[in-house]
């Protein structure tokens, strides 16, 4: 469902714009804004096909373990979260699956500084997200 995806070129451009962080170093801000436009685009393609797999097809999409390089990193981490988006809109109708994966304990990758998830905590927290909205409460 998450593509592997390949780097984009890193080589510096004449008019790339650098910045200087505190704890990371000089960084060139251009070209993670390269790799973060060719994550959207593998983004955009995937999207269609979210809207259309089934619950069992999203929990098995899920990515974990490491990206490869920054273009994957992006498109791991916020296909993952859109992956969830999805489950979360489908309701009652991923009741059975998130009720079959609740104890899944493979990891879902959230990035670097992300929070510790697992599939099944994922699920847990989304059945409970459908019981809230059954009940008229907030989420």
């Amino acid at each position: 469902m998450l593509p592997s995806v390949p780097d984009i070129d890193n080589t510096p451009r004449p008019d790339d714009v650098f910045s200087v962080h505190s704890k990371i170093g000089r960084r060139n801000d251009s070209l993670d804004h390269r790799k973060m436009d060719a994550a959207d685009r593998v983004l955009e393609d995937v999207k269609p096909r979210l809207r259309k797999a089934s619950p069992e097809q999203l929990i098995a999409g899920l990515r974990s373990g490491g990206p490869s390089n920054e273009v994957e990193y992006y498109v791991w981490r916020e296909g993952n979260k859109l992956i969830e988006e999805e489950l979360a809109g489908r309701g009652r109708a991923a009741w059975d699956t998130l009720q079959r994966h609740a104890e899944d304990p493979r990891d879902v990758w959230t990035g670097d500084a992300g929070p510790w998830e697992t599939v099944g905590s994922l699920c847990t927290r989304l059945l409970e997200h459908v019981q809230n909205r059954r009940r008229g409460g907030a989420i």
